[in-house]
């Protein structure tokens, strides 16, 4: 391959490389999400607490207006966390007294694509989501104590509603727990109310997925070049 040639894929895949960097970047808020609830369902689990904290990233796009948005449609295209974490307690001896903690954030877990709707209020606050129940997304094998509500081998769900109503507008955000046996049967799911809270955070630049892969291959591609035109014999 000549020199001219060679340099001019060269500047190509350079270009190429950096305009698909920043055409794959979108514009995207992040979000404090706390909850603390009581589980209040009978039986086993009536003793039970729930608090958590997680991040959330949102388009910029679903801010443009009040109402709820179906994430992925127009100019609302992502909504997704990034890291939860949740506290399980004995609720008659308070929050200080966890049982366990459970974590639930990239790279263990895939958190992208559970959140299916979100609902936003003037002046552009997020106010509530909606999500599936998605699990058994913290943990399979729950260690018991004595004083642990827990049976060993959980299966543990959570499901975020925001109960939106239009006309007139309001929103009762709340949080769903669901502990299931070692199969993933005999599920109980709680009934305590909880106000969920979104906090702002940051804004910050998200790099879409499908971009960047696009972009690393060309940069590869050029790697590779430059490695075979530097060996011996290559003009």
């Amino acid at each position: 391959m000549g020199r001219t040639t060679f340099a001019l894929i060269s500047r190509t895949l350079v270009v190429a490389a950096l305009g698909m960097l920043s055409a794959g970047v979108a514009s995207g808020a992040a979000f404090r999400v706390g909850f603390d609830p009581q589980f209040e369902a009978s039986g086993t689990f009536a003793n039970l607490g729930f608090e958590g904290t997680g991040d959330l990233t949102i388009d910029d796009g679903c801010f443009n207006s009040t109402g709820e948005f179906t994430v992925g449609s127009g100019s609302c295209t992502f909504a997704f966390f990034t890291s939860l974490t949740l506290d399980l307690y004995n609720f008659a001896d308070g929050p200080g007294t966890i049982l366990e903690t459970l974590t639930y954030a990239p790279p263990n877990q895939d958190v992208g694509g559970v959140v299916s709707h979100i609902v936003v209020d003037a002046p552009g606050d997020l106010v509530g989501i909606d999500t599936l129940f998605y699990g058994p997304q913290f943990a399979t094998a729950i260690t018991g104590a004595p004083t642990d509500p827990l049976p060993n081998d959980s299966n543990i769900s959570m499901q975020f509603v925001a109960n939106f109503v239009a006309f007139p507008f309001s929103v009762n955000p709340n949080v769903l727990l669901q502990i299931c046996d070692t199969n993933g049967d005999n599920c109980t799911t709680s009934t305590g109310q909880a106000t969920v809270t979104f906090t702002r955070i940051t804004s910050e630049e998200v790099p879409e997925p499908a971009s960047t892969i696009l972009a690393l291959t060309a940069l590869g591609a050029l790697g590779w070049m430059q490695r075979r035109r530097a060996r011996p014999g290559r003009g």
